[in-house]
């Protein structure tokens, strides 16, 4: 279907070339976890088929908003990255708000969005744990209407895109999460 070759796409020329960037040693442990989730996310937000959210708050892919972009550029754990990889995409310097830094510039909202996520503690979830991915995704970009159910579907076929073929059985979101509508 075109919305599988889609995903397959976003992973093959945004999100590797992305993760190579950041990080030349990428093929390393945690590289399938940061694909998964980069994916995931990606897929979830705007099923790599829109950039910007109609009411203009949210821009890029991932839908990163401006809190989320000033937390990412300022962040300890991720300025250094932040700084680092700004030069190797193209871009000059520091910019002013975050329309400016992934509006037509797909790899560097990649980068901010996997610079997102290690704003959060724990080390990314394994490939079969979308419960924790979902954890994650919470924590770091606070979505406003939550859909676990939609989270195990989207999990389990990037799963499928990023390793097809392979049987992983995964360890679901719960459907409803106590405190959230689901």
């Amino acid at each position: 279907s075109g919305e599988k070759m889609q995903l397959a796409i976003a992973m093959n020329a945004l999100i590797v070339p992305t993760l190579e960037t950041l990080i030349p040693t990428a093929w390393r442990d945690e590289h399938d976890r940061e694909l998964l989730m980069l994916m995931v996310i990606g897929q979830f937000e705007t099923e790599f088929t829109t950039k910007d959210r109609p009411d203009g708050r949210a821009l890029g892919y991932w839908h990163l908003e401006a809190a989320g972009f000033n937390g990412i550029t300022t962040h300890h754990c991720t300025r250094v990255s932040v700084d680092n990889v700004r030069p190797a995409l193209g871009m000059p310097g520091a910019p002013r708000r975050a329309g400016e830094a992934t509006a037509d510039r797909d790899l560097w909202a990649c980068a901010l969005a996997r610079c997102l996520l290690r704003t959060v503690r724990d080390p990314l979830p394994s490939l079969e744990r979308a419960d924790l991915g979902w954890l994650q995704y919470k924590q770091s970009w606070r979505p406003g209407k939550l859909r676990p159910a939609r989270w195990n579907d989207v999990w389990t076929w990037a799963l499928a895109t990023l390793h097809p073929g392979k049987q992983i059985e995964i360890v679901p979101t719960p459907q409803v999460v106590p405190g959230e509508i689901g």
